[in-house]
């Protein structure tokens, strides 16, 4: 592996320079003629349709969210995309656009493009991810994982993933009211996660707390707290793709969740826990389900799907400085 350390900016410095923005969107779209780009969007669709859970639990928790593994699972797949990506990774401070969101330069056409189209389904039109490049076509997925195209149901191992994209980029800013989780708001999107939502995540400890998933305490789970607004809201706000088993389609996906790490790494640099990883993630064999048995796969020594021995284990992944990235 190269020593190279990536330097993680704020998207609105690397806007500020040129040369840098346009390194990124060009190392983008090289990644998507490659072929690359879309098995992350099939990875992540993958570990969504791949539940964990014991039968009778009432419960979200699959190989990558709702469960203790939600922050290192999103570690080591930013990890492997930045390397393949070549470039370091920006990540979208979103509190800063609360005020206006719709007027965030990270919408800019000849960065990520803006809302999509209400009159074309929502298509993105602008941007090099807009349908107007025709740089950008998406890959589905069923509740499985498995890329569809208009007569596949299921993956062929002899078709290439580029036979499948056949979608565009889409988005649909604050349209809250078609997300089932804005049930009981009335259909008014809560905006994007202001500084305030930040603050209470990194003020929250244990790392995560039994039952293990989406019903774990917000006062007693910093994932958990995380996960749920800071994460989750963006996704909801943005819409289209961002809110799919696919939204790594949107090149938005990797700016943010550059900043949920962001705030992870925060957390973990708290004084209180700084020089006690053992803080970082429940120690090995202490995440089970409600009858004791281990809950493979989100304990701390297991290996993450889909990458199994391929990839890091959790362990490996709770110092970033392991894997050679820093932020600015």
């Amino acid at each position: 592996m190269s020593d190279e350390i990536f330097v993680r900016k704020n998207v609105r410095k690397i806007l500020k320079d040129e040369k840098e923005k346009s390194e990124l969107i060009k190392a983008f779209i090289r990644l998507k003629e490659t072929g690359k780009y879309d098995r992350y969007v099939i990875w992540h669709a993958q570990t969504m349709g791949t539940m964990v859970q014991i039968t009778g639990e009432d419960t979200r928790r699959n190989a990558a969210h709702w469960g203790p593994i939600f922050l290192p699972w999103h570690r080591e797949f930013l990890h492997k995309f930045e390397l393949d990506l070549g470039v370091a990774l920006p990540y979208w401070d979103w509190t800063e656009d609360v005020l206006n969101p719709m007027a965030s330069p990270i919408w800019r056409d000849d960065f990520m493009g803006g809302n999509g189209n209400p009159a074309n389904d929502y298509v993105v039109f602008k941007g090099p991810f807009g349908s107007e490049q025709l740089k950008w076509p998406t890959i589905e997925a069923n509740d499985y994982g498995n890329p569809v195209g208009n007569t596949e149901l299921n993956a062929n191992p002899n078709i290439p993933l580029s036979d499948y994209t056949n979608g565009s980029l889409t988005r649909f800013f604050t349209l809250c009211y078609l997300e089932p989780r804005c049930a009981g708001t009335g259909g008014v999107n809560p905006g994007l996660p202001k500084s305030i939502d930040v603050d209470n995540a990194l003020a929250t400890s244990p790392y995560d707390s039994s039952p293990w998933d989406d019903s774990s305490s917000q006062s007693q789970s910093f994932r958990m707290r995380l996960e749920n607004r800071p994460h989750g809201g963006v996704h909801i706000w943005v819409g289209g793709h961002m809110l799919t088993n696919t939204s790594p389609n949107d090149p938005l996906f990797f700016l943010h969740h550059s900043n949920i790490d962001r705030i992870w790494v925060e957390w973990q640099n708290d004084i209180s826990r700084r020089t006690e990883p053992q803080k970082w993630y429940p120690p090995h064999g202490t995440i089970t389900f409600p009858d004791g048995s281990i809950i493979h796969g989100h304990n701390r020594n297991d290996h993450m799907t889909p990458w199994g021995t391929n990839g890091n284990n959790i362990e490996m992944v709770l110092n970033h400085h392991n894997l050679k990235y820093k932020y600015e």
